[in-house]
């Protein structure tokens, strides 16, 4: 009769939803909390009811999960195999410059860290009828903790976030929700941004597989490299340091004849030069970044979070330091300033440069009638929606200034918007670069990503 009540009104009793932890060690001699398994004991009426919202949920679960997952009845060995022949492939392949590479994450405590709003977003968008999405959260939304420490329950702890190990609903909702990561990855491989690999010409092309929380990502190799891998391994250093100009250009070396060398001891030559390849997408370059640079605008960011928020605790402690009859803009670096004060300075510099490439805003500014209500001023960086100050906008804005030279044709919707597949963007973009009257004579045939879009139908 109780569990009628609750698919009735839709409102679980809360003692129904206590629930007991029992901590398993996952270690034979666990010293730490890391060291233990959380299990959920939950009662036997939020059991029978966990079971029969399984068993409406189970027949429906194939027809909404990829195959990429290895759930809702598959067999886990299937993508395990999957796996191997990959692995197999890599290792036997005798590729040299367009590599590819298999990455392995783990979600570190992927259902604790499952927040109710986005678990109800996604059933919401895969259709489920509002009472069942009700009842669901109420299943999970409505639990209490209490955790059995030598026998007995002691404590209570009300979560807001997270589905329980040990509740028999737990994986379903998960998979569920890891089909959002399936489906962000399939429109990627669409979109030409992550590339899968065969295993054989007649095979389907993959780039991820799912097992329950643990992701494989296969991925061509040249370009992530360069851009998520190579260059970020320097962001933490440069977002606080200004590096000395030798070590950026030994840096911008390394990186250089990875792009272009096929092997180490093999050396290339270099068809276009790093300062175009290091131009925005939109400019027509790769997207790289130009360490030195780089380097400036991390640093710029820095110093627009002093400006920005005077009152935090990093600026009082900088400012009540270095600038005490000097304004932040125009301050110096004294003999005894360390190395980090430099940096900021350095972004302080960066920011003041900016500045000049902006010019068609001093007019409008200069016409805006101060408020009656005498409220503060506020800084704003304008590229940017958001009105903060970007490494992304700022590192764009001096680069193009810089180096752009000024062209008839927009490069970006030309080449990386053009629905074809990569190894034919960036041949276009490798032939872009070395043909400078390109655009012009694109123009002249009828301009565009119309005209280009005809010159890859009749290719293919």
């Amino acid at each position: 009769m109780e569990i009628r009540d609750f698919f009735v009104s839709g409102q679980l009793q809360r003692r129904f939803n206590e629930t007991h932890v029992r901590l398993i060690p996952k270690i034979k001699s666990p010293k730490t909390v890391m060291d233990y398994r959380p299990i959920a004991l939950c009662s036997t009426h939020y059991k029978v009811i966990a079971k029969i919202l399984c068993k409406r949920l189970k027949p429906v679960l194939p027809t909404l999960v990829s195959p990429h997952q290895s759930a809702a009845g598959r067999s886990i060995s299937d993508n395990v195999l999957i796996t191997h022949e990959i692995l197999h492939y890599l290792r036997t392949s005798s590729a040299k410059k367009h590599c590819s590479m298999t990455v392995k994450t783990d979600m570190s405590k992927a259902y604790d860290r499952l927040e109710w709003s986005f678990l109800r977003d996604v059933m919401t968008r895969f259709g489920f009828h509002p009472t069942w999405v009700h009842w669901i959260m109420e299943c999970v939304s409505s639990v209490s903790y209490s955790y059995l420490i030598n026998g007995s329950a002691k404590g209570c702890v009300k979560p807001s976030r997270g589905i329980r190990q040990g509740d028999s609903l737990s994986p379903y909702l998960f998979i569920l929700c890891s089909e959002v990561l399936s489906g962000l990855c399939v429109k990627a491989q669409e979109q030409g941004m992550l590339q899968g690999i065969k295993v054989a010409r007649n095979s389907p092309s993959l780039n991820h597989l799912l097992f329950a929380d643990d992701t494989m990502f296969f991925c061509k190799r040249k370009q992530v490299m360069l851009k998520d891998v190579l260059s970020a391994m320097l962001s933490c250093a440069m977002s606080r340091f200004k590096l000395p100009k030798c070590l950026c250009q030994q840096i911008q070396i390394v990186l250089t004849r990875f792009w272009w060398d096929a092997k180490p001891d093999v050396r290339k030559l270099s068809w276009v030069a790093w300062s175009k390849l290091t131009l925005p997408k939109r400019e027509g370059g790769l997207g790289f970044r130009e360490i030195e640079k780089f380097n400036e605008e991390l640093l710029a960011k820095l110093a627009w979070r002093v400006l920005k928020f005077p009152t935090s605790l990093l600026s009082q402690a900088l400012i009540g330091k270095y600038c005490h009859t000097n304004h932040f803009l125009t301050a110096a670096a004294p003999n005894s300033a360390l190395h980090g004060w430099r940096g900021v300075l350095a972004g302080n510099e960066d920011l003041s440069a900016i500045r000049l490439h902006l010019p068609q805003y001093v007019d409008l500014i200069k016409k805006v009638i101060p408020s009656e209500y005498q409220m503060e001023d506020e800084m704003v960086w304008l590229p940017e929606r958001s009105k903060n100050y970007s490494t992304r906008t700022g590192y764009a804005l001096c680069k193009v200034n810089r180096d752009q030279e000024n062209g008839d044709l927009n490069w970006y919707p030309c080449i990386w918007q053009v629905k074809t597949s990569p190894k034919l963007k960036h041949s276009l973009e490798n032939k872009k670069q070395c043909s400078s009257g390109m655009g012009k004579l694109i123009e002249k045939r009828g301009g565009g990503r119309r005209a280009l879009q005809k010159m890859w139908t009749c290719g293919n």
